[in-house]
């Protein structure tokens, strides 16, 4: 069987109970922005899901095609459609592992293996295994201060107030 490795970037949990929330993240992107965010749109799709990614941030582009619903590759790393989005509009950082990879391709797309892209859209018919790597992401987010983050996350709403101002679970109600 025949392997293919790619490293996640981008990537966060629905309760954030793994990683730091996006807004620790946010930063000075410096002068390439345009270039990563015009390389981040250009990744080879792979098979697309139901519905819309929501923005962490919340803002107006949550849940529409601007956010996506599928995973965009290079060939070395994998990340959600929306990673544009964030870059773009919410000057979010990202691992310099990942920058450096884009700036050594000198921000052109590079040639991809035309068997991972049939085995990412779930056409490939020889054996081949997509193994994806979240080490060099969930590292990055400890050294940007995920350790600290954790101790007091903020947590994905969940319940909301009745009308006496008490916390109540949605799943508790009839």
């Amino acid at each position: 069987m025949r392997r293919i490795h790619l490293n996640h970037v981008g990537y966060w949990s629905k309760n954030y109970d793994n990683c730091v929330s996006p807004e620790y993240l946010r930063g000075d992107i410096g002068n390439d922005k345009e270039k990563i965010v015009h390389y981040l749109k250009s990744g080879i799709r792979g098979i697309e899901f139901l519905g819309y990614a929501r923005c962490r941030f919340e803002c107006l582009k949550s849940e529409t095609p601007e956010l996506g619903n599928t995973d965009f590759t290079d060939g070395v790393w994998v990340w959600p459609e929306g990673l544009a989005h964030y870059v773009d509009a919410h000057n979010l950082l990202l691992p310099p592992e990942f920058l450096d990879h884009i700036r050594q391709l000198d921000f052109n797309f590079p040639h991809v293996d035309e068997s991972l892209i049939k085995a990412r859209l779930g056409l490939e018919t020889e054996a081949i295994e997509v193994e994806g790597d979240d080490s060099i992401w969930k590292d990055w987010l400890k050294a940007m201060g995920e350790d600290d983050y954790l101790r007091s996350p903020v947590v994905v709403p969940k319940a909301s107030l009745d009308r006496f101002g008490n916390d109540t679970l949605l799943s508790d109600w009839d």
